[in-house]
């Protein structure tokens, strides 16, 4: 499993009620602006602290997604693909709420921006990598990203509000609907980079991850070319590990020295899954 921002050990001991956002102080009003594109898929904010960024839910009272039995698990993992591209596709349509949560202070992450943010993550004076990376593999993994984030861009997905730690630690089952918590992270950007923590958590898992992915991939063909976002879904996957890798630049850069351990090892590991797809795509060329 990937150390995500929240691990899924993490996740399974602690399902707080109450959250702080680890880098902004707006990841409760990212919460709230939020909810009112899709009020049955996140949870009813009941107190907001904007000033220190912590916030009070309603107790979702229900399994995550994650802890489901295996046989329940892949038909759990569709409906909370779905409820989150329903959230993201309403979001793309309201540019006001868009440019409200910008003003809350929701950061604004283009695509356009993601290999420089990258370089520099793994960069020498980078945290998201311990040592930096040697400079010829910085280079491939540079290239490869520049050319999946062109692919991105051409599908013609929307920017839109983007939960950047979506996985099944943080999506239930209530009844009829999919509530989706823990917005620290949200911010306005490609909604292609929230694929990938949707499937890490199910990396050994085949069975799960085309669940997810076929789901995810037919909610946005409502408005996309269904045919080319399966066609690049390795794309996707490697734009949203690279997403990943500068949030944790930026998480432990966050942090004060003595707790940067603490988030040691998130950015490797999604190096990994960037990395691993690279390898099978030589091995098939070559």
């Amino acid at each position: 499993m990937v150390d995500n921002h929240t691990t899924p050990e993490a996740a399974s001991a602690a399902r707080p009620h109450a959250g702080r956002a680890p880098r902004r102080a707006a990841g409760a009003s990212n919460t709230s602006t939020s909810g009112n594109a899709r009020a049955t898929a996140v949870p009813r904010v009941l107190a907001i602290e904007p000033d220190e960024g912590w916030l009070i839910v309603e107790d979702v009272g229900s399994a995550w997604i994650g802890d489901e039995p295996d046989a329940e698990r892949p038909a759990g993992l569709r409906r909370g693909a779905e409820a989150l591209v329903a959230i993201q596709q309403t979001a793309a349509a309201d540019r006001p709420m868009l440019d409200r949560m910008l003003a809350a202070g929701a950061p604004h992450r283009p695509l356009a921006a993601l290999v420089d943010d990258l370089d520099a993550a793994i960069g020498p004076d980078g945290l998201a990598i311990e040592g930096g990376l040697a400079p010829d593999r910085a280079r491939r993994v540079l290239a490869a990203v520049a050319a999946s984030v062109a692919a991105a861009e051409s599908l013609g997905i929307p920017e839109s509000v983007v939960h950047g730690d979506f996985h099944s630690g943080n999506a239930a089952i209530v009844g009829d609907r999919v509530v989706i918590i823990d917005w620290s992270d949200a911010a306005i950007a490609s909604p292609a980079i929230d694929l990938v923590t949707w499937l890490v958590w199910s990396e050994d898992r085949p069975a799960e991850i085309e669940a997810a992915t076929d789901a995810w991939v037919t909610a946005w063909a409502a408005g996309v070319d269904g045919a080319a976002l399966r066609a690049h879904v390795d794309d996707l996957v490697i734009v949203g590990a690279a997403y990943q890798i500068v949030s944790y630049d930026g998480i432990r850069r966050a942090l004060e020295l003595a707790t940067r351990y603490t988030m040691t090892g998130g950015g490797a590991q999604y190096l990994k899954v960037l990395e691993r797809i690279l390898d099978d795509r030589e091995g098939r060329d070559g």
